[in-house]
């Protein structure tokens, strides 16, 4: 599968977990971006009663609005952080990922957009199922109330 880029925003508004990832960034609260179980839970607080988006179509909205996405050194796992409009315009579909910018090389023995879909999927479809959306001290848990109450934040 590869994505193809929709770069337009009135094609496609800013997605709720792109403008989670802004708010926090300007905040301060994190440097490199948020784990995709994170960006998928926070979806509960921000529409409570809401379903939950997939892995999949996290990623499929990543490739069509733009993000960035890495290995974050200081956790372990994969973030996925905002991405501007001059960045997003210089980035989409120069790979098979289309918008979403590959920051760092943890993915590039992976051949093909599926299957980097399916790694992740594989790492995170778990954390997600279990409502273990946030990663403190090494350890997968629900969302601190400073957790909530920064996504809350974001949406006022």
């Amino acid at each position: 599968m590869t994505f193809k880029a929709k770069i337009s925003k009135k094609q496609f508004p800013e997605p709720y977990w792109h403008r989670l990832l802004r708010h926090f960034e300007r905040k301060g609260y994190i440097h490199n971006g948020l784990t995709i179980p994170f960006l998928i839970g926070s979806r509960s607080i921000i529409y409570p009663g809401e379903p939950l988006i997939t892995i999949e179509e996290l990623l499929s909205e990543a490739a069509e609005y733009g993000a960035i996405l890495q290995k974050c050194a200081e956790i372990g796992e994969f973030v996925m952080g905002a991405m501007n409009s001059d960045t997003r315009q210089a980035q989409c579909n120069h790979h098979d990922m289309g918008c979403i910018y590959l920051a760092d090389g943890s993915l590039d023995h992976v051949t093909n957009a599926e299957d980097k879909i399916k790694l992740i999927q594989k790492i995170y479809y778990r954390y997600v199922v279990y409502g273990q959306f946030s990663k403190n001290n090494g350890l997968w848990t629900s969302f601190s109330a400073e957790d909530e109450a920064r996504i809350k934040e974001a949406f006022l």
